[in-house]
């Protein structure tokens, strides 16, 4: 009897921890600090992606380590599959790995490849990022790629990632069935009422939509991007405000049992300002200041809402200084 108990007691921890169970279990997303992640030396120009080094990768991971230990990630493609590698290597405990385009099919059966080759640090695949919203590919496309990731690594998480507007908005655009968690972008600076002073009020509708979007679908809501950049001044941005607006909405996340926060995003894009503005005709200077750290890896302000940094698994086991 008492063997047969351990050997049941046994079977549902795999479940817990490693089986197609673990997939769909939110103990994970809660547990993780998650950083959304592109690489500083990354960039795009003129449309043509130019990719960042495995060095400076390693670089970059080494001074986020210490703060996070989940990444979520844009693509696979463009050298960007290197970081799931040299994120083991830097020890990290989670990746939400991006696949940019979902008809690309080297991209996906990289995503999957890659998958198979850390299955205890891939812990979920996102399939696409504002693709909907931006009409570079259909719900069709997601929904295709999903179904080919959950039979090709069944133990796997599978979701996707749009604006707010794209869940709350016709369920034909995006189906709650698919996925395991919701991923959403949540950005009150794009919303009509949005003035850089308005801190209070920003975190509150982060908090507001991250529950409707719960109650919609009932799947665990990990938001995946929101935040202040840190400048320009002129317009009313500032490090202190960014800083304010981190502290007050990990307070108020603190209190949400079916919802968690990642930080958005690691480092400065300065090259988003000349991509943004050829894709779209807006020129915007906000767009390369989203990040914690400056792109020469200096922090900013808002780092220290973290507090205590996270030790690395050699520190947490006394092998730190």
């Amino acid at each position: 009897m008492y063997r047969l108990a351990f050997v049941v007691l046994l079977s549902v921890a795999v479940l817990a921890f490693g089986g197609e169970a673990g997939a769909t279990d939110p103990a994970w997303l809660r547990d993780t600090r998650f950083m959304a992640y592109t690489p500083s030396e990354f960039s795009v120009l003129h449309g043509k992606p130019i990719p960042a080094s495995a060095a400076s990768i390693a670089e970059d991971l080494r001074v986020l380590r210490p703060f996070v230990d989940g990444l979520i990630t844009y693509s696979t493609a463009n050298g960007l599959g290197d970081i799931v590698g040299l994120a083991q290597k830097a020890g990290f405990r989670a990746i939400i790995l991006g696949i940019w385009s979902p008809s690309d099919k080297n991209e996906v059966s990289a995503a999957v490849t890659l998958a198979q080759q850390y299955p205890g640090l891939v812990r979920a695949i996102v399939v696409g990022n504002e693709g909907l919203f931006w009409e570079r590919y259909t719900w069709q496309d997601v929904q295709r790629t999903i179904k080919h990731i959950r039979r090709a690594v069944p133990r796997v998480a599978v979701t996707t990632s749009e604006p707010m507007v794209s869940y709350l908005g016709s369920p034909a655009r995006l189906g709650c069935e698919d996925q395991d968690f919701l991923l959403p972008n949540i950005h009150p600076i794009f919303e009509s009422w949005f003035r850089p002073g308005s801190v209070v009020q920003a975190t509150e509708f982060v908090v507001d939509i991250a529950q409707r979007l719960y109650e919609r679908c009932d799947k665990f809501v990990l938001i995946k991007e929101t935040g202040l950049p840190s400048e320009p001044a002129d317009a009313g941005y500032s490090p202190a405000r960014q800083r304010l607006f981190w502290r007050d909405l990990m307070q108020r996340m603190r209190a949400q049992a079916h919802a968690s926060l990642a930080l958005f995003e690691a480092f400065d894009a300065p090259w988003k300002i000349e991509e943004i503005a050829r894709d779209t005709g807006r020129r915007d200077e906000s767009e390369a200041a989203w990040g914690w750290f400056t792109v020469s890896h200096t922090p900013k302000a808002v780092v220290e809402v973290l507090q205590v940094p996270r030790p690395t698994e050699t520190q947490a086991e006394g092998g730190g200084q």
